[in-house]
């Protein structure tokens, strides 16, 4: 139903995200796809002249290990788990 709207101009064009993703914009512009889940995708869904163009995205996995990867755990984490960690800890009186 969706993408007969858009085909048809009832509505403007839009973002299709599967399950677990989801967009990061500054302002108005998008600047980065991420996702919970691996293989999931998205998609920039536009009507020119009445035909559907869609545009994949690039989408980023969150928590992944490798340099570089988007939601990877700086040092700064690394330090406020350790003092999360020591004030659990029985006795600790912070």
């Amino acid at each position: 139903m969706w993408l007969a709207c858009l085909a048809d101009g009832t509505l403007p064009g839009g973002w299709a995200l599967d399950d677990g993703v989801g967009l990061l914009f500054r302002g108005t512009e998008l600047e980065r796809a991420v996702s919970s889940r691996p293989g999931a995708g998205a998609q920039r869904v536009d009507a020119i002249a009445g035909e559907l163009v869609r545009r994949r995205l690039e989408v980023g996995l969150l928590g992944d290990r490798r340099p570089g990867a988007l939601g990877g755990v700086d040092e700064a984490v690394l330090e406020l788990r350790r003092v999360n960690r020591l004030r659990r800890r029985p006795g600790y009186r912070g």
